[in-house]
């Protein structure tokens, strides 16, 4: 009987455990991952069909002396409102600063800004070369969030 109960105990420990954690998984993964933002919901087509709308992926805090042409970075240009995901397709320094070109995979062409140290949120984490996503769960996201008319801006 003692047996019985101390499991029983040792169980409710572990689920009020993994409960906690649940409720702090954004604060867990900003600590492990070294970011302020470890999880990103793709708005757009722009990554099709390497990321499609709805998916949310994980995010790792990275140097920008770390990043590499063909890595998927999350970055928030001064010009937008919203984090952007795409793939870093240039590399170049100007006057001592390293500055990273990006351009989405179903795009046509590179985009328009200069990203910098300051406007790199973080590297899409993969696993062996591919992106690690989450397919469609970021719908709910983007729909409380008022975004469910879903952007066709590439």
């Amino acid at each position: 009987m003692r047996y019985y109960r101390r499991k029983f105990i040792l169980e409710i420990i572990v689920y009020i455990a993994l409960f906690i954690l649940m409720l702090n998984l954004h604060s867990v993964l900003s600590i492990f991952l070294k970011t302020h933002i470890p999880l990103a919901v793709v708005t757009s087509s722009s990554m099709y069909p390497t990321l499609s709308i709805g998916d949310i992926v994980i995010v790792e805090g990275v140097e920008i002396e770390e990043i590499e042409v063909g890595d998927i970075i999350v970055f928030k240009p001064h010009s937008q409102g919203y984090p952007i995901i795409h793939r870093v397709v240039r590399i170049i320094e100007v006057n001592g600063k390293i500055i990273v070109k990006t351009k989405g995979d179903n795009n046509l062409t590179i985009d328009p800004w200069d990203v910098t140290e300051e406007m790199i949120l973080g590297r899409v984490l993969e696993v062996n070369g591919i992106p690690f996503k989450i397919p469609f769960i970021g719908y709910l996201t983007l729909y409380l969030k008022g975004l469910h008319q879903f952007s066709s801006h590439r």
